[in-house]
């Protein structure tokens, strides 16, 4: 676990900040391995160094250590501007489900990472995962939950995706670097409001398959009227023809990469629900 670790701080992008906790019953006053760093030998370093003495590890609180995450992350942005790079907070942390120690109950739990604007991610790990509260913690904040019922499945998460190249980094980093923040002002006042974004993902190779062959009509049109201007033949037809056909697919084909490099069109204002 501590090798995928290390490799999944290595996977991670430069400009993120990550900090390391652990957390049972047994260590409430200060669950921090290290603090919020840029620097990834830093954190691996004090990864390395930490040790949980024999007999210190208690029974599990996970709800009173999510909610201590959640703070310290809204401090680390505390006096930074909205809408910006610092607004992508996630929480990832490994549990069975079963919370067996915390003050907080589950709703409590939810509501401090809602309020945060934090996404949690947490990962169930072993045979007998009690997934129910995780997947609720989960799809509630925005985040994911993941299953990883062996040590392999671990591995594939944090350090190494399955059936990915070795230097692959593991699903979880990968997925992290995909996703797309939408923001916009909102006539709500401030807490937490609800809304429906819906995006379609539809054959995207299609209309650039498409785009190909227009373009590619488009050049064989252009050689057309430049043979025939090569035999001294008058070509006034198919020069406006060529012209004509090739802005128009010419065009379509930007607008078509412009939509396939973005991920998501939106065509109309994002509107509450």
């Amino acid at each position: 676990m501590v090798t995928a670790t290390l490799d999944f701080i290595d996977d991670t992008p430069d400009s993120w900040r990550l900090a390391l906790m652990e957390y049972h019953d047994r260590q409430q006053t200060d669950r921090l391995i290290h603090n919020f760093s840029t620097s990834k030998d830093s954190l691996k370093e004090g990864l390395q160094a930490f040790q949980v003495p024999i007999g210190d590890n208690g029974a599990s609180e996970v709800y009173d250590a999510v909610i201590d995450g959640c703070k310290r992350i809204e401090n680390e942005d505390a006096g930074t501007l909205s809408f910006d790079d610092a607004d992508v907070r996630a929480l990832i942390f490994i549990s069975d489900g079963r919370d067996t120690s915390s003050i907080a109950s589950l709703e409590e739990c939810i509501t401090a990472a809602t309020d945060r604007r934090v996404r949690l991610y947490p990962i169930g790990f072993g045979q007998t995962v009690n997934a129910a509260p995780l997947i609720q913690m989960a799809t509630t904040t925005g985040g994911h939950y993941y299953a990883a019922p062996t040590a392999a499945d671990l591995v594939s998460l944090l350090q190494n995706e399955e059936g990915q190249p070795s230097n692959a980094p593991g699903r979880i980093v990968t997925e992290l670097k995909r996703q797309i923040v939408l923001t916009y002002i909102s006539l709500f006042q401030e807490g937490s409001h609800n809304y429906l974004i819906s995006a379609e993902y539809q054959g995207i190779t299609f209309p650039l398959a498409e785009s190909a062959m227009q373009l590619h009509a488009a050049h064989l049109m252009g050689l057309n009227a430049a043979t025939l201007l090569d035999r001294g033949e008058r070509a006034i037809k198919e020069l406006s023809m060529a012209k004509c056909y090739a802005v128009e697919v010419g065009l379509e084909a930007v607008n078509r990469a412009m939509q396939a490099l973005s991920l998501i069109h939106i065509s109309e204002p994002t509107r509450p629900y």
